[in-house]
């Protein structure tokens, strides 16, 4: 009886989009809509309460702030979806965005 073996290749199959790199930083805030971003970890809101004191302290009425919080931790399976809603954040309603982890 002949042994038969499967080939299998060592690199993986890549992904037919080309990479792209991050967007410039703008140049300044002022005049700006801001977003700030809170992922769902405890630290993450007060983070980003202390960042709004500091834009607001430095820059007043030059900018504007829109919030957004993760509900979820999005695990696999989860139904909190919140995909299409943060799209739509990022395209309609800053311009820019300032991210917290809060770990």
């Amino acid at each position: 009886m002949d042994a038969t073996f499967d080939v299998l290749s060592p690199w993986a199959e890549t992904d037919p989009l080309p990479l792209e790199g991050i967007t410039p930083r703008v140049a300044d805030l002022r005049g700006k809509r801001i977003g700030l971003y809170a992922n769902y970890k405890r630290a993450a809101v007060p983070i980003q309460n202390a960042v709004e004191a500091e834009l607001r302290s430095r820059y007043g009425a030059d900018v504007q702030i829109a919030r957004f919080e993760q509900q979820g931790s999005n695990d696999i399976g989860s139904s909190d979806d919140e995909g299409p809603r943060f799209a739509e954040w990022l395209e309609k309603e800053v311009d820019t965005v300032i991210v917290a982890v809060g770990d």
